[in-house]
């Protein structure tokens, strides 16, 4: 088994393509070229954590090798590898059986100071990659090695450049996802970070914890008790600098190759819940934040609800264990549910996961949930989607009531190929701060298929606005979004002169529903009909430019 010790080098070479040539003319001119080849390999296994062996195949021209590698340690730098030379027929046999895609490139190989550097040049759809290899006979050599020659980014710890990953993925840009797990105390939520960074991490994510701010600053002595709302600007100012700590070292995991998703206990806007409005507001004001700007923050928001609502055997339990927890009775632990759903209540990917049908379910669709974040599987979403009659209510009145959280959404359709599926982007804001969101949706009704995204910049979002359906006009809307009984309504009152027909009228729309969950209608609204299965009621129905909605 040899032990091979290499460094790798991204060289670009996109917007100068003639120094590609230049490269290797001077290479001969230093060095001395070995061989030029033009090489075909594909993959029969990946590493994985039960079988860590990558197994390859590999073709030179006219001759073939099956080979095995292994790292040596947790550094990419140095691997085992076992190499055979094999047949044509064999070579043959195992292409049939390849996982991923076959990776094409042409090798050059030099032999430059006693070590061997390789520049593979990528075909196919890697095509206008370009990387340098340094092989080097010890670690040693490796290290004190002046890289400074190459002028390109060092790759050599990015498992994205690894050709078994260009295989598997292709090109691949490593993201960070942002969630905050939050709820009224004793819904579970240390329990399933626990299980939940296991399960990540086991599939190739690094995911960075950020521990709940409150709890570490009641630890150390400070006592809300003592210092009432002061305390909120206290844990603001440590959250703010834990998550900077925190996107810090996502980066830095970006940069080796590692898709990172960051947990934290409670977020920003959970402070909210625990002063007063006025106080609120002013610490926003004094901080240089919006509502809009710290929902923002986050690519979900996860609401795990107190054992109080609906376990309150296991609440009892949970609190006489906990002499520090401050909510003893249930209607405590209630109130502060309610209260920080409410403090939540206007994010666009804000879901809430009951006690309803016990712990073990309440994690499965946790799991889901991250899953269909992280694109591991899509989400199936259930919801509920009523017609209103507004003529009787005054919504100054409405949006008082149930502490209503309003925003101004414009949401424009794009062409899309496939039945019975719509892509749509949306801008969501208020006085002017705007967010910007991608989402593809499958099927009607109570269950769908949908897939989200955030879009990062306006100018993203200008450019595949040109993707617009010209038989859809825009969707022009006010949601107001609010709690009620544990239940995350929005109420969209749609623009007159865009949808005239919906004139007096809105859709109030249950989000996130459970399988068992029954909806508990808000006072005051008089329903007109259920719309969650009827087309016509869809928004991109409403967006249509013909449709014929009331009768």
């Amino acid at each position: 088994m040899n032990k091979e010790i290499e460094r790798k080098f991204l060289l670009d070479f996109k917007n100068q393509p003639g120094q590609l040539a230049k490269l290797i003319t001077g290479l001969s001119n230093v060095g001395t070229l070995i061989s030029k080849k033009t090489i075909e390999q594909a993959y029969l296994s990946f590493s994985t954590i039960g079988d860590p062996i990558e197994r390859r195949i590999r073709r030179q021209g006219d001759k073939f090798y099956y080979a095995e590698k292994q790292n040596v340690d947790e550094s990419l730098m140095s691997r085992y590898e076992i190499e055979k030379v094999i047949s044509k027929i064999e070579y043959e046999k195992y292409i049939t059986k390849k996982q991923g895609n076959i990776i094409k490139k042409v090798r050059y190989q030099f032999l430059i100071d006693g070590n061997i550097a390789e520049i593979d040049i990528y075909q196919g759809e890697l095509k206008g990659l370009v990387i340098a290899e340094v092989e080097f006979s010890t670690l040693e050599k490796a290290k004190s090695f002046d890289s400074s020659f190459w002028n390109g980014k060092e790759v050599t710890e990015n498992i994205n450049y690894r050709n078994a990953n260009l295989a598997k993925y292709g090109l691949k840009e490593n993201k960070t996802y942002e969630i905050v797990l939050t709820g009224g105390p004793c819904g579970g939520k240390s329990t399933f970070i626990s299980s939940c960074k296991r399960n990540l991490e086991a599939k190739g994510f690094k995911v960075i914890v950020v521990p709940e701010v409150a709890t570490e600053e009641m630890e150390k002595g400070v006592s809300p008790a003592d210092i009432q709302e002061k305390f909120q600007e206290i844990v603001m100012n440590k959250g703010l600098h834990n998550e900077l700590n925190a996107n810090l070292a996502a980066k830095a995991y970006n940069a080796i190759g590692k898709d990172v998703i960051i947990m934290y206990d409670r977020g920003i806007s959970d402070g909210k819940a625990y002063c007063s409005t006025h106080y609120w507001q002013t610490l926003l004001k004094a901080k240089g934040f919006t509502e809009a700007a710290l929902l923002k923050r986050y690519d979900a928001v996860f609401n795990i609800v107190t054992t109080a609502y609906g376990a309150e055997e296991a609440w009892k339990k949970q609190v006489s264990n906990n002499p520090n927890r401050l909510e003893k009775e249930v209607a405590e632990g209630r109130a502060a549910e309610d209260k920080t759903q409410q403090a939540w209540a206007g994010h666009h990917n804000f879901l809430i996961f009951d006690n309803a049908d016990g712990w073990e379910a309440k994690v499965n669709k946790l799991f889901n949930a991250i899953y269909s974040l992280i694109g591991d599987k899509p989400v199936i979403r259930r919801e509920k989607r009523l017609l209103v009659d507004m003529s009787a209510i005054n919504m100054d009145d409405f949006k008082k009531h149930f502490s209503c959280t309003e925003v101004q959404i414009t949401q424009t359709y794009l062409k899309s190929n496939a039945q019975n599926s719509e892509r749509r982007v949306r801008k969501i804001g208020k006085d002017q701060e705007w967010a910007y969101y991608y989402t593809e949706k499958d099927n009607y009704g109570h269950d769908r298929v949908v897939r989200e995204k955030i879009i990062k910049n306006k100018e993203e979002y200008l450019l595949l606005l040109e993707q617009a359906d010209p038989n859809k006009s825009p969707i022009i809307k006010t949601r107001n979004t609010f709690m009620y009984k544990n239940q995350h309504l929005v109420l969209d009152s749609y623009k007159h002169n865009t949808q005239p027909l919906l004139n007096d009228k809105a859709i109030l729309e249950l989000k996130g529903i459970g399988k068992n969950q029954e909806f508990v209608l808000p006072n005051g609204v008089n329903v007109v009909q259920d719309v969650t299965d009827n087309r016509e009621f869809s928004n991109s129905a409403l967006a249509s430019q013909n449709v014929s909605l009331i009768k």
